[in-house]
């Protein structure tokens, strides 16, 4: 894979080349027509435009979205490197640019310009994210013990042998992908959280890594994207690993999270919690059975922690989730209910150690993969899938728990028996960094509880910071998320803007609704200020206008709360 390319433009061609230090190895290039788009591999180009052509430098492709008016290519222009995993570089994404393929617009309709742009705006929306890793010559979709596995297909691309669920630009790619000979012009992105960092404990260097990657199915924003879909799939999916590397060792331990598998939903309106709606389906097995099965394939037996609570509002998911692991009655799924709120309420945080106790046996039978000296010495034979609403808050800090277990003997592993406080702090600001990350890109702010993954307890600082995120996802996840919807389902081509020529714009809520109540709420108040300038039968007058306007602004909520909140405008092709 080309770690830096030439971009030669021109008004006819967009041709991207290798950086090569070494004249000896053979030219290639990827050539984009920019009069009808279309895409060819080394290409004989005229002389006479290069003679006309702008020259730059960028780190890599994203991919080419197509829209009506034009296609837009994107290309890495910034990367930073995270760390080194097995000799090999990892870096974060930190600048892109978008780049229109034609030089001249086709002839449409100028409704479908001004949906051009802001599906563009959606574009921008999902790359701003900043949680995009990519590597040259490593493929980061794929586990250690994946790795291991699928070594015998370690001569083809990477794009040839990874784990498609974690391949984040396919979509954009898959013009790029269609092209032969192309290749090496293809940089797989995963979203999620990477560190890497180097250590030395009793004279014992060593590699400290977590790596999550965020499944590019079903994904979406937190309110507009739960449970399961009718192919297994679940929203919030993310697989977790944990790293502890020597030159010659190699440790894994790998966890994953995902929504409750399940046909359900959250319809969101100005309520602080939107109505749970569970979906009573003749299909719900069946996609529950097919959730399952793939995560046997993958990971092996299935461990499912679910952390809801056991009464009040979200107990009717927890009830029908036990019911649905009765009907499969598969021995490879181990299932347990533990109400998190309820054990650790007042702050008993240490009341987690009761999961961990029910799960010791489980959990020493699973093990990590550990490779040494050649050959495999031990295998993870099963996984710990762990689930609460949001699969982010209570998740997060039962997964930082697990991990601490693992870790501890992924180091005795390598030959450390007990970590030092510097390491330590790390460990659990990594985790809580992680935590932060993973809910961002569902909720759209940082977890919550994270006081504890860093410190260890639970302190007055953190709840009121809790407070603070809460009310700030309430704004988002009720009046933001409809358009970051719509830019998840854009991004992976679940919508197709050229094929369904939806006009987005018609689409958008009903803005005079926002116009009658923001009337309404003005001329309260203007009419409250008047009372003090006027005479008595004249503030009785105001006061009954007032009211009315008041009751007319009342009404308007109530009836039409639906269309004060963002809602996404894409269907699903």
């Amino acid at each position: 894979m080309f770690a830096t390319l030439h971009q030669y433009t021109s008004d006819l061609t967009l041709i991207f080349e290798p950086v090569f230090l070494d004249p000896r190895i053979p030219r290639e290039s990827l050539v984009i027509d920019r009069t009808n788009g279309q895409l060819q591999m080394n290409v004989p180009t005229p002389q006479s435009i290069y003679r006309n052509e702008q020259v730059s430098m960028v780190h890599g492709i994203i991919g080419i979205l197509e829209l009506h008016a034009r296609d837009y290519l994107l290309v890495v222009t910034g990367k930073s490197k995270v760390g080194q995993l097995l000799g090999n570089d990892v870096y974060l994404l930190t600048g892109y640019k978008v780049l229109p393929v034609q030089l001249h617009e086709r002839s449409v309709d100028p409704q479908l310009l001004q949906d051009d742009a802001l599906y563009l705006s959606m574009l921008n929306e999902m790359l701003a994210m900043q949680n995009y890793y990519f590597s040259y010559t490593l493929d980061l979709t794929n586990t250690q013990q994946r790795m291991l596995s699928l070594a015998h297909l370690n001569d083809l691309p990477i794009h040839k042998r990874l784990d498609d669920r974690f391949f984040w630009n396919q979509h954009l790619m898959s013009k790029i992908l269609s092209t032969p000979g192309s290749d090496r012009f293809i940089l797989p992105l995963i979203c999620g959280f990477v560190h890497l960092s180097e250590h030395q404990i009793e004279n014992q260097s060593f590699t400290y890594g977590l790596i999550s990657r965020r499944s590019r199915f079903r994904s979406g924003a937190r309110y507009h994207s739960r449970g399961v879909d009718q192919a297994g799939e679940v929203s919030n999916f993310v697989e977790t690993e944990q790293l502890v590397l020597t030159n010659t060792i190699f440790t894994s331990h790998v966890q994953t999270r995902g929504s409750i598998p399940l046909f359900w939903q959250q319809q969101v309106t100005l309520r602080y919690k939107p109505r749970l709606v569970l979906e009573r389906r003749q299909d719900t097995l069946k996609a529950f059975q097919m959730h399952f099965e793939k995560q046997f394939k993958i990971y092996g037996d299935q461990l499912a922690v679910n952390l809801i609570n056991k009464h009040g509002y979200e107990s009717s998911l927890g009830v029908e989730f036990q019911r649905m692991v009765d009907l499969y009655n598969d021995p490879r799924l181990y299932y347990t209910h533990f109400d998190f709120h309820k054990e650790c309420s007042k702050m008993r945080w240490d009341r987690i150690s009761l999961l961990i106790n029910e799960l010791e046996p489980l959990l020493l039978k699973q093990s990590f993969f550990g490779y040494q000296a050649g050959r495999t010495v031990s295998r993870q034979s099963s996984v710990v899938r762990t689930n609460c609403m949001d699969c982010l808050d209570r998740t997060n800090v039962v997964q930082s728990v697990i991990a601490k277990e693992f870790l501890k003997k992924q180091l005795q592993f390598i030959g450390i028996a007990q970590t030092d406080e510097r390491f330590e702090k790390l460990y659990k600001n990594v985790w809580a960094d992680h935590a932060d990350t993973i809910s961002i890109q569902y909720s759209g702010t940082g977890a919550l509880k994270t006081d504890f993954t860093r410190t260890g307890k639970r302190s007055i600082g953190g709840v009121l910071q809790d407070l603070f995120n809460s009310v700030l996802r309430y704004i988002k996840n009720h009046y933001m998320d409809g358009f970051r919807q719509d830019a998840f389902t854009l991004f992976h081509g679940r919508f197709n803007p050229v094929k369904t020529r939806q006009v987005y714009n018609q689409l958008l809520s009903n803005q005079v609704l926002v116009v009658i109540l923001c009337g309404t709420i003005t001329s309260f108040c203007v009419l409250v200020i008047s009372l003090s300038q006027t005479s008595r039968f004249g503030q009785i007058l105001l006061t009954l206008l007032g009211l009315l306007s008041l009751a007319i602004g009342v009404y308007t909520i109530t009836v039409f709360e639906k269309e004060f909140v963002s809602v996404p405008k894409l269907k699903h092709e």
